[in-house]
């Protein structure tokens, strides 16, 4: 998949879902209902999936899987993306990844919280996801 791709999903993920996290990607969330979710939900199944599958992929089909499971929010230059690429990677190599919190914000806009440690570093890490199409959720960036 290519950026072209990723482009297409931006235009067909939903115009609320793309502003909604472009606000919090930037910190201005403002007050949206909250509903946290269990860790054997299908939203938590959906996400750990999601991991999995980046944690299994070789490195060499690694970008192709990160291409996949992102969109790029808004009027993204480059930054949010690499912002999310990078900290998908760190997720794909650490040692161990260990899901703390999954929930929603609004109707549409997900988090998952991980402690991921590689070496003696562990740290927490926020991202957030959105619907993309045919009920898939892909990654937005971190939070």
């Amino acid at each position: 998949m290519n950026r072209t791709t990723n482009s297409a999903r931006t235009k067909t993920a939903g115009g609320f879902a793309i502003l909604l996290t472009s606000l919090l990607l930037s910190g201005c969330g403002g007050d949206y209902p909250r509903k946290e979710f269990t860790q054997d939900s299908d939203v938590a199944t959906r996400i750990k999936k999601m991991v999995r599958e980046l944690r299994d992929a070789t490195p060499a089909a690694r970008d192709a899987v990160i291409d996949r499971q992102t969109i790029v929010a808004g009027n993204d230059d480059g930054g949010r993306r690499a912002m999310a690429v990078g900290t998908l990677k760190k997720i794909a190599t650490a040692d161990n990844v260990e899901f703390l919190l999954f929930d929603r914000y609004g109707g549409s806009v997900y988090r998952v919280n991980l402690r991921v440690t590689s070496g003696e570093t562990v740290d927490t890490v926020s991202m957030i996801l959105v619907p993309g199409e045919n009920g898939t959720l892909l990654w937005a960036g971190p939070n």
